[in-house]
């Protein structure tokens, strides 16, 4: 019901819709044995809202998306939780995490450096993308690796043993993106008092 008063326009502003799975994800539902996981009823509850608003099945299949593969610029099919995306001429690529090792613990860095390890480790395959997006770690960070910029999101989420172990503060906060216009990229971590007070 959350989406019943939006109206055409801003449903047609709503370009695409990702929805992308994380560790909670690829342990939740029956996914092993009937494909159903977590993601599948958010990725549901977007479908509705366009079906609602009149958009074909085709129309919705191209908006909201649950990125469980992806092909190399080589034309490569790779299996995984990867999506990249393009906007214009702008590659973000939006993973749960970016390195498996780094996933369970930072391995003394903070976690955006993975992208600059991600980054060289992939190579040719990841020329064509500029940002790399990240979760997980429930703390936001962004940093500039040569012209690759990395980003970790907030969370919804407050403190809890698995932040304290690794020495994260972690931060309800939502993340907004602007690219595009000529502009260069402009980050905002949206804090949990900001989405309180929003009329």
């Amino acid at each position: 019901e959350s989406f019943k008063d939006i109206s055409a326009e801003e449903l047609e502003a709503l370009e695409r819709v990702l929805v992308q799975p994380g560790n909670h994800e690829w342990n939740s539902g029956t996914l092993k044995w009937h494909g159903y996981s977590f993601t599948t009823y958010m990725r549901n509850l977007f479908e509705r809202m366009y079906a609602r608003g009149g958009y074909t099945d085709a129309e919705i299949k191209d908006r909201v998306k649950s990125h469980e593969a992806t092909i190399t610029n080589k034309g490569e099919y790779a299996s995984g939780y990867t999506g990249i995306e393009y906007f214009g001429d702008m590659g973000v690529l939006i993973q749960h995490y970016l390195l498996e090792r780094g996933g369970k613990g930072s391995g003394g860095d903070l976690p955006v450096y993975q992208t600059h390890h991600f980054a060289n480790g992939s190579g040719d395959l990841m020329k064509n993308v500029d940002i790399y997006m990240q979760g997980h770690w429930h703390h936001p960070q962004y940093g500039l690796f040569g012209n690759k910029l990395g980003l970790v999101g907030g969370s919804m989420a407050g403190i809890s043993d698995y932040e304290l172990k690794r020495g994260y503060r972690p931060t309800i906060a939502g993340t907004l993106m602007h690219i595009g216009g000529g502009l260069p990229p402009q980050i905002e971590f949206v804090s949990e008092k900001t989405l309180h007070d929003h009329k």
